[in-house]
């Protein structure tokens, strides 16, 4: 079944990204279910929380990639800032930035991260995981999960450009 009708069916779903490509594929999923879904989630937006129990999975070609559980959920819309916080990379220091992204959630309440290429989105969803493990102790059973909303921009230029 498409990923909105399980979240009609069941109210959340679930999706284990693997690799790069896994990545950015669930999150244009999580981008098109919610527009699929854009009439009945009156004022709510499609999200996703990032496992912090991600685990290394072996691909057919014998290939170990990181693998990111994802649940996927109709949640409250937040207002979302301009500015970016964070930008990552194929190359990002995945720990440091984990640990910045939980002190950023604390002291504001929510970030925006930035990733272009599907290393860098499979970066920023292992970020979340990390973030998301590292607020578990201060988050109650009965608050709200660290949740990420994707959404998608197009950027002018071609490749090796850079752009500002």
């Amino acid at each position: 079944a498409d990923l909105s009708a399980q979240v009609r069916a069941q109210g959340a779903a679930h999706i284990v990204a693997v690799g790069p490509g896994g990545s950015v594929a669930a999150m244009k999923a999580v981008s098109f279910a919610a527009q699929a879904m854009s009439s009945e989630l009156a004022g709510k937006g499609m999200a996703l929380a990032a496992s912090p129990f991600s685990h290394m999975h072996t691909t057919e070609s014998g290939k170990e990639v990181n693998a990111v559980i994802l649940e996927i959920s109709p949640q409250q819309k937040s207002p979302v800032p301009q500015a970016v916080d964070v930008t990552v990379t194929a190359s990002t220091k995945i720990g440091s930035l984990g640990i910045y992204l939980a002190r950023v959630f604390q002291d504001r309440g929510g970030a925006v991260i930035a990733a272009v290429g599907p290393m860098a989105v499979m970066n920023a969803l292992t970020i979340a995981a990390l973030a998301s493990a590292l607020l578990a102790k201060d988050l109650q059973e009965d608050e709200a999960k660290l949740t990420c909303a994707p959404a998608f921009t197009e950027i002018a230029g071609k490749e090796g450009d850079m752009v500002e």
